[in-house]
């Protein structure tokens, strides 16, 4: 049996900037979180180790819990957006499913865990030679999240709540958010307004390098792509209110995928190991809690 794995990070670069509407395109290159237990404080004026001065406002962090709702995963021999404008809908006429479920399924997992898609909806794709890697996510995730104690007075945690953008010292009220997504945000590289500027942007791509490059796009109600706009500040309040029903993630491979006669199976894993949650310093002396990535690895077994 020979086992080939590829794409080890395959949708964590896109999902880095559309897992929530506050997660900055800078974020997709935070390191990951220090130890809150090396940290004498959020922000003390001076204290070069409070969690200000060692991760310069932002930082990935491990989540207790991620949860994510699935749609479609597959590979296509061309992007499924090429020559596609705000209004029509993205064309897979090119593409073969490895998960396909019109219900979506919700699927919740931890650092350390791992979970399986439905095998009533998997199917090993059609044999040929992919370029392309796609997968469609409700625009929803749910993050339990937490970060301390810092080595302070009071040996102080933040957590999560169940109301997003809220986090509390309180482990009485620690809860899972959910997170939405509704816009990239600014991007000046795109001649959208400036980096993080609260406006509709549909669609944004990340440069992976030696993994290639990856498009997220925001799809309505319709199942078509949203158009662009600076002059609102998400993409839920375009088309007609219709709003942000999927999220599509495309990378395009360095090296293509090969799939034959041989393959027998396709295991997807997911990680969110030091990716899933982004934890900021909050501007008051405090730190709030948001979405990050997430990981897909694949294996393809023959």
């Amino acid at each position: 049996m020979n086992t080939k794995s590829f794409i080890t990070t395959a949708i964590v670069s896109s999902l880095t900037f559309l897992t929530g509407a506050i997660v900055l395109p800078e974020k997709a290159k935070a390191a990951a979180c220090p130890n809150a237990s090396d940290l004498t404080s959020v922000d003390t004026a001076g204290d070069a180790t409070s969690f200000l001065a060692v991760t310069g406002g932002d930082c990935a962090g491990t989540p207790t819990s991620y949860g994510v709702k699935v749609y479609k995963m597959g590979f296509c021999t061309s992007n499924p957006f090429d020559g596609v404008s705000a209004g029509s809908a993205p064309v897979y006429t090119s593409c073969s499913w490895t998960y396909s479920n019109t219900a979506g399924e919700f699927q919740s997992f931890a650092e350390g865990t791992s979970v399986a898609l439905s095998s009533d909806s998997s199917s090993l794709p059609d044999p040929g030679e992919y370029g392309f890697a796609v997968i469609e996510l409700e625009p929803t995730f749910t993050i339990k999240a937490s970060f301390g104690p810092f080595k302070d007075f009071a040996n102080t945690t933040y957590y999560s709540t169940d109301t997003y953008g809220t986090v509390d010292t309180d482990s009485g009220v620690h809860a899972a958010f959910e997170a939405p997504i509704n816009t990239f945000m600014g991007n000046s590289d795109k001649g959208l307004g400036e980096d993080g500027d609260n406006l509709c942007n549909a669609w944004d791509t990340v440069d992976l390098g030696s993994s290639g490059s990856i498009t997220g796009y925001l799809l309505n109600a319709a199942g078509t792509l949203i158009d662009d706009n600076a002059d609102i500040s998400s993409c839920s309040t375009d088309d007609g209110g219709e709003g942000v029903n999927r999220l599509i993630g495309v990378q395009a491979l360095a090296t293509d995928v090969m799939i034959t006669s041989a393959t027998t199976g396709i295991t997807a894993t997911f990680d969110v190991s030091d990716n899933g949650t982004t934890v900021a310093y909050d501007g008051s002396g405090g730190i709030s809690l948001d979405a990050g990535p997430f990981s897909v690895g694949f294996t393809i077994t023959e």
